[in-house]
């Protein structure tokens, strides 16, 4: 997981808005950061780890860097974000 964090912390996280444009832009930032390796890497964490949010590392950076109150907000931020890895 610090792979994901890594990534989150280089695009720096803080710079975007709290709305699905933000997160979907953050998402296709980092996608031009992964190679195609990255992009299973990402495919496998989001179907795997998604049902267990408590534990979720990226959800937390995602709380930490922008306040985010819910997980379901941080779920919702998560969605778009992943979404936007894959705007090539």
């Amino acid at each position: 997981m610090a792979r994901a964090t890594s990534l989150i912390l280089m695009v720096e996280v803080a710079d975007y808005e709290i709305q699905s444009a933000g997160y979907f832009q953050l998402g296709c930032d980092v996608g031009e950061l992964l190679s195609e390796d990255d992009h299973g890497f990402w495919d496998n964490l989001i179907s795997a780890e998604l049902k267990e949010t408590e534990d979720l590392t990226l959800c937390r950076e995602l709380n930490k860097y922008n306040k985010i109150s819910s997980i379901e907000e941080t779920l919702k931020a998560l969605n778009y974000f992943y979404q936007g890895l894959n705007c090539k």
